[in-house]
């Protein structure tokens, strides 16, 4: 059983109710004055729109302990016993880092860029002359103990396939196949998750309550919410702006790429440390090893750090310099991830009202038949 597979069919399942509702709480000032952005649809459906604050952090992980209460219920109704993780422990909403720098200000561009070649791998695999996140300050610092593992290794192999099923639904969700194009591969996945509905416990705890009426609410609204946010893009005072950071990009005699494009701008050249520069502990194991080895010695070799050898480590400090200095320039012309971000939320808002607006009528008739199934 792939527990991560399980985790991926989750999230995809409620990706999309949180998709405007994620962007609700970055800062609407980049020079780092965070100001909650508001949101017309976050107001609509209950949901605070600055995920820093301490209201909406409380609130939050009551939800999450709400979830957990429904999921420990379910798999008791099974036959097996859950201990849901503390959700205080593993939550985080700080976008600071641990220097303090908050994410989008000219402090984080000139130390990070854009985030992508300087957060591809932590502090310690990249070495001190280059720049990483720090694994610790995210939380890799603790190791995590399961808090079923234990009772989960008490079950027999045949018990842990149906303890998985029973938590995690059975099905392994939508498989990529190599032998089509992209374009149809993701055709085919869309057509799967049009019709696809998640089983098991997790997904049942979270498509109940709050969460479950939002579900309910992308999946009737889903074609009116994807537009408001192409209207955004498409806004010719987004145009505008992206326009004149291009044309100031390029008049300093840098390639302007758009910021949807900039995570693929050095994807070849990242996969190429990945694979052949890159050291992952216990990636020469065979299967041998696992059987004879103990799991002491497991242990002892996968608590070792990730390495990168000397010519991963020259070609990523080329990226990042490189990085640095095109994320620099976009900062310099009014660009940039955080301002692009701002200017598209602040058209988003626009087009949300209008969208409230436009269809009064069917959210006041789903919000009654929301309520009501919500009831006993």
């Amino acid at each position: 059983m792939n527990r991560s597979a399980r985790v991926r069919v989750v999230m995809a399942a409620t990706a999309g109710a949180s998709l405007f509702l994620s962007a609700c709480g970055a800062g609407s000032d980049a020079g780092g004055d965070t100001e909650a952005a508001s949101s017309p649809l976050a107001e609509f459906l209950g949901q605070p729109t600055d995920f820093e604050s301490e209201e909406a952090q409380a609130e939050m992980i009551a939800q999450q302990r709400e979830a957990n209460e429904l999921i420990v219920a379910c798999m008791s109704e099974q036959g097996f016993e859950y201990i849901p993780d503390n959700p205080e422990q593993f939550m985080s909403f700080d976008s600071a880092d641990s220097e303090g720098i908050e994410w989008g200000t000219r402090e984080y561009v000139e130390k990070y860029g854009f985030g992508i070649t300087t957060q591809r791998w932590d502090a310690v695999a990249v070495g001190p002359n280059l720049i990483g996140y720090d694994s610790e300050a995210m939380g890799g610092g603790q190791e995590y103990v399961d808090p079923n593992a234990d009772y989960v290794q008490s079950l027999s192999e045949a018990e842990q396939t149906a303890y998985y099923a029973a938590l995690y639904g059975e099905d392994p969700g939508f498989t990529w196949d190599d032998t089509l194009t992209e374009e149809e591969n993701n055709a085919a996945m869309e057509e799967f998750y049009a019709d696809y509905v998640p089983t098991g416990c997790q997904n049942e705890a979270y498509n109940q309550g709050d969460q479950g009426k939002i579900n309910e609410f992308y999946t009737e609204f889903e074609e009116e919410l994807n537009a408001i946010y192409e209207q955004a893009l498409q806004d010719p005072r987004y145009i505008e702006a992206t326009a004149k950071v291009k044309a100031c990009v390029e008049e300093k005699g840098l390639e302007y790429v758009p910021e949807e494009e900039l995570y693929n701008l050095w994807e070849t050249d990242l996969s190429d440390i990945e694979t052949n520069h890159v050291v992952y502990p216990g990636n020469d194991l065979t299967d041998a090893d696992y059987e004879t080895m103990s799991p002491e010695e497991l242990d002892a070799i996968f608590s070792q750090p990730v390495t990168i050898d000397d010519d991963g480590k020259a070609k990523l400090a080329e990226l990042q310099e490189k990085e640095i200095a095109l994320a620099i320039a976009y900062d310099d012309c009014g660009g940039g991830y955080a301002k692009q971000s701002e200017l598209q939320m602040e058209l988003q808002q626009e087009y949300e009202q209008k969208f409230l607006d436009e269809n009064a009528d069917r959210l006041a008739e789903f919000q009654g038949v929301a309520d009501t199934s919500g009831q006993g």
